[in-house]
């Protein structure tokens, strides 16, 4: 399968997921609870839990880009080439 795809595919299995939980939130959150061994309680607290770590996921994921992004943008052709751009190397021709 082409990346893209198996990208697509994760990406919409995410949302539904997502949208899922908030879903069954939205729908429970004013259950009436009979105690201890309450299964929607249980449901809920799994729901909160996929959010949450999703929420992480996704803070990291912008941290490492919003670092990553500008370093390779700074570094790029330093390390493609070991030394920076110069007239010689952009083929500059210099007119009298």
């Amino acid at each position: 399968m082409n990346k893209k795809v198996i990208a697509l595919l994760l990406c919409t299995l995410l949302c539904f997921a997502m949208a899922s939980s908030f879903v069954l939130i939205a729908e429970a959150v004013d259950h009436h609870c009979p105690g201890h061994d309450c299964h929607i309680c249980l449901e809920l607290k799994a729901s909160l839990s996929l959010l949450n770590s999703m929420f992480l996921v996704v803070i990291a994921a912008f941290s490492v880009a919003a670092i990553a992004g500008p370093a390779h943008l700074l570094l790029k052709n330093r390390l493609v080439t070991g030394r920076g751009n110069t007239l010689v190397s952009l083929k500059v021709q210099l007119t009298i």
